[in-house]
């Protein structure tokens, strides 16, 4: 906002950012009352050099989950 402002909704200083409506915003760009901002869209690397790999056997299915779907837990 480049004036303060304030609605039934809001109270807004200059230097506030809030999203209007694409009618709404259009307009207050026009009366000087705002300026547009473009959002900021941050991305983030994943360093995955470091990351080890597991090494073992390879387990069955039936070694992670009894056949009939208990796990034993509680008794």
């Amino acid at each position: 906002m480049s004036v303060g402002i304030s609605g039934p909704f809001y109270t807004l200083d200059p230097g506030d950012e809030f999203h209007f409506p694409d009618d709404e915003a259009a307009r207050l760009v026009e009366a000087g009352f705002a300026v547009a901002v473009t959002p900021v869209i941050e991305t983030a690397t994943v360093d995955t050099s470091g990351n080890e790999k597991r090494r073992g056997r390879q387990r069955k299915q039936e070694d992670v989950v009894s056949a009939d779907g208990d796990s034993g837990a509680g008794e």
